[in-house]
């Protein structure tokens, strides 16, 4: 198989499998790639002051981390010749670094061991504009943050208005600010850290793709949606239905893979997962509304899920 082959199933596979968005697959398909070759003359390493030329210019943008493109001209000069929706830039390097920039491009590379994750943790920045929920000492980017205004992300907050972010996907009593501890393991809510600060920022759950490449927490999986129903022949809705069902137990995405989130209208219920030969092989105490549950270490197969008189059906890939 030709490298470019390669790369093209990396990014299809990262997207669909790590992602764990619901309907993922039904929307997205990858028409093909562009191959450049191109004329090179030393490294793209930037932290080793020798450089590479490139048609698009990609180069580390003075770290690891920061891999960017300064041209967006000419990457819109290079993607002309296909029809896309979506860029998507893999540079073939074993680095760790990646950039996405919200309606341009993504870009990683694609041959580290961490580049799966990369992948889908860029696309969240350029196809959704989501933010950065991690802390990073000393980044120049966390000067664009003013805490007395809401970040545009949707998926940050500063809390001067959350009724405007996330506020409806809050349980009754979870405290805002949120603790960071195991107890909110699940919940949304308002923890403290992201926007690259350590404090005055504040993201939906502990953890999430866009901080610790943990699988979309559940305000970015909305936000995702949306912009998917955007770009498809769906009708997009003030209330999508992920996060607001019309049932009262919910079990999302379906199928899964690492994790699935229940939502419930009555909280403090207890739940039980179901197999095929009518064992309980998983019992879970629903403290919130949305309440994600790791089913990582339960084999492949269809269950039920059982809570409030309700039982609802999902596959375990």
């Amino acid at each position: 198989m030709k490298k470019t082959s390669v790369l093209l199933f990396v990014i299809t596979f990262s997207l669909l499998s790590r992602a764990q968005n619901v309907n993922f697959a039904q929307y997205f398909q990858n028409e093909g790639s562009l191959r450049m070759d191109v004329f090179q003359c030393g490294d793209a390493d930037s932290s080793h002051y020798v450089f590479e030329r490139f048609i698009i210019e990609p180069h580390f943008g003075g770290s690891k981390v920061n891999l960017i493109d300064p041209f967006n001209f000419s990457v819109k000069d290079v993607a002309a010749n296909a029809p896309y929706d979506q860029i998507y830039i893999l540079v073939n390097s074993s680095e760790y670094g990646g950039g996405g920039f919200y309606n341009f491009y993504s870009m990683s590379t694609a041959g580290n061991m961490s580049s799966s994750s990369v992948i889908v943790h860029e696309f969240g920045h350029a196809f959704a504009g989501l933010g950065d929920e991690y802390e990073e000492q000393d980044n120049p980017l966390a000067l664009l943050y003013n805490l007395n205004v809401e970040p545009w992300e949707p998926n940050l907050t500063t809390l001067v208005d959350f009724g405007s972010k996330w506020a409806d996907l809050v349980a009754p009593g979870t405290p805002i600010p949120t603790p960071s501890n195991s107890q909110y393991d699940n919940a949304v809510g308002a923890f403290e850290g992201g926007g690259y600060l350590t404090t005055g920022i504040y993201r939906p759950q502990r953890h999430c793709m866009m901080r610790d490449y943990y699988p979309f927490c559940a305000v970015c999986n909305r936000t995702i949606e949306a912009v998917i129903e955007a770009h498809s022949d769906s009708l997009v809705t003030a209330t999508p239905t992920y996060l607001l069902p019309e049932t009262s137990l919910s079990v999302r995405p379906n199928p899964a893979t690492a994790f699935i989130d229940v939502f419930v209208s009555q909280e403090g219920c207890q739940a039980e997962i179901i197999d095929m030969n009518g064992n309980t092989v998983m019992t879970v105490h629903l403290n919130n509304n949305v309440n994600r549950i790791r089913i990582s270490n339960l084999p492949r197969g269809m269950y039920l899920l059982r809570a409030n008189g309700e039982t609802r059906k999902f596959v375990k890939q």
